[in-house]
């Protein structure tokens, strides 16, 4: 089983020798090898990669492909790796040998090494079936066409909707709060469900959006078609006895 860690702080790089791996975009695996080639030389068994300002939903699928390779490929090196930012795909990256990542209140899945401004985070919600932020507006939306589906798995949204609270009305403790939740959430459901299951929930997100309407299908299930598609393709590539044990 391999393991991969959610920690935005870092006591895991404490006396390792673990150097980052900044770029603007994940590199063809003709690259990706040279680099591997360079970390094995100096017997690095472990690194982090930063690829620069990478905003996963708005990817394309050639960058999200390299993305899983360069983890698949480090892996089998015998070099473990690391994200120093991620969301949900870097979560479904562990089936391809992605150890950890990091990622929480404050602490962005993305951030362009251009950006040095600080600031309180913004008061947002975080839909778990679409493994994305949305203002509360486009939220309230999504969920008072499909609220079952995409307000039931959630403590605080299933409130809302019980109690009839809008998602305008949440403070930004609660928004933080309910973030963390539907991060574990994802965590434990790609720790004990198998690829297969993983691609079936995307697909089953995606037929719920084009429920409600082809304009969200297109605006929030492309990513999610591009994922299960990415998943589906390596899945034999994923080794014999291989899952994610996030902790």
């Amino acid at each position: 089983m391999k393991q991969i860690s959610c920690v935005p702080g870092s006591n895991m790089c404490k006396g390792v020798n673990q150097p980052i791996l900044h770029f603007k975009n994940w590199p063809n695996s003709t690259n990706w090898q040279e680099i591997l080639k360079s970390l094995t030389e100096s017997n690095i068994s472990a690194c982090w990669l930063y690829a620069d300002n990478y905003r996963e939903h708005e990817q394309d699928s050639t960058s999200l492909k390299r993305y899983r390779e360069a983890v698949k490929d480090t892996d089998s090196k015998g070099i473990k790796p690391f994200v120093l930012f991620g969301g949900y795909y870097a979560i479904l990256m562990s089936y391809f040998g992605l150890r950890g990542f990091a990622n929480g209140i404050g602490y962005g899945e993305w951030r362009s090494s251009n950006y040095h401004r600080g600031g309180t985070a913004m008061t947002r919600i975080y839909i778990l079936k679409l493994h994305r932020y949305l203002d509360a507006p486009l939220a309230q939306h999504i969920i008072d066409k499909e609220p079952k589906y995409f307000a039931s798995d959630t403590k605080l949204l299933n409130e809302c909707v019980t109690a009839g609270r809008k998602l305008t009305d949440l403070t930004l403790i609660e928004c933080l709060d309910h973030f963390m939740e539907c991060r574990y959430a994802e965590m434990n459901f790609v720790v004990n469900n198998s690829i297969d299951n993983a691609v079936s929930e995307l697909e089953e997100t995606c037929k719920h959006l084009d429920k409600i309407g082809p304009l969200e299908k297109e605006k929030y299930g492309t990513s999610l078609n591009k994922w299960q598609t990415i998943l589906a393709e390596g899945k034999n590539q994923v080794a014999k006895g291989q899952g994610s044990n996030i902790s």
